[in-house]
Parts: structure tokens; sequence; C-alpha cells
């Protein structure tokens, strides 16, 4: 898993820890799977776990550890076909 710290800027308004880092983190992993941290506890502010629903204020420092993204490799499976017929 890759662990990631978050800043929160220091011009953003205080926000849900959710909102906030769904958009930051958009690219990288989707809404959902990182709710799922949110409950697997992964999701830490001073060391310690945070709700969903935590504000964020300027400057907050969150570590949140990432699930790892999809592998992207397609591997060949050997099917045995039959030939019925060839001209």
């Amino acid at each position: 898993m890759d662990k990631t710290v978050y800043i929160h800027p220091e011009d953003a308004a205080p926000a849900r820890a959710d909102k906030a880092l769904a958009e930051y983190f958009k690219q990288q992993t989707s809404r959902t799977k990182l709710e799922r941290q949110f409950d697997e506890n992964k999701v830490l502010f001073d060391g310690k776990p945070i709700p969903k629903k935590f504000i964020l204020n300027p400057n907050d420092e969150v570590l949140v550890e990432l699930p790892p993204p999809p592998s992207t490799e397609i591997e060949g499976v050997d099917i045995p076909v039959e030939i019925g017929y060839e001209a």
C-alpha cells in the first residue's frame, strides 16, 4: 500500500476529510475505495484514525494509505481448440 501525506491548502476553507481527499486523489483512486480506507482506519490525523466527517483546517496534515492500483497487465490463457474442419 502506498502512504501519502495530504496537506490541506493554506488558502482553502475548512472541509470534510472525505470530500477534500476525494477531490485531491480523484486521478489515483475512486471515492468508494477512499471511503473504504476511512472504514479500515487507514486515514490518520496526528497518528489517529479519523472519521469521514472530520473537518480539515488549512495546513492540517493527513496520512492516507491508498490501495494499490489495479493491474493493467493482460495475461494470455491457453484454451484448447479442436478444429472440426480444415480446407
